[in-house]
């Protein structure tokens, strides 16, 4: 955890209201940002271009947008399939906490 006045001076650098609620949100982790499957898929992915030639090879960058293409044909699939045979819907957008 971090110390009381770290989180104070964090909220007033974002420019967020210091109040009760804003600060207890913030010393409990409750402020994380959410953020798809997809989204840290394709982060993932231009940090690994950007490294191509310094100790990643391209290779490595098309293994990586192949499986980004997988899971993005899967999440269709299951959404189409979950509506055909009308079972529970499953949160097809999967969210991580930062």
């Amino acid at each position: 955890m971090k110390p009381v006045y770290s989180n104070q001076q964090e909220l007033i650098g974002e420019g967020e209201e210091v109040s009760v609620d804003s600060f207890r949100e913030r010393w409990l982790g409750q402020n994380a940002k959410s953020v798809t499957l997809l989204d840290v898929f394709r982060r993932h992915n231009d940090q690994i271009e950007r490294l191509i030639g310094k100790g990643y090879a391209a290779a490595t960058l098309l293994k990586c947008k192949t499986s980004l293409k997988y899971t993005c044909d899967f999440i269709q699939w299951k959404e189409v399939w979950n509506k055909r045979h009308k079972t529970e819907q499953v949160e097809s957008r999967v969210y991580l906490r930062v």
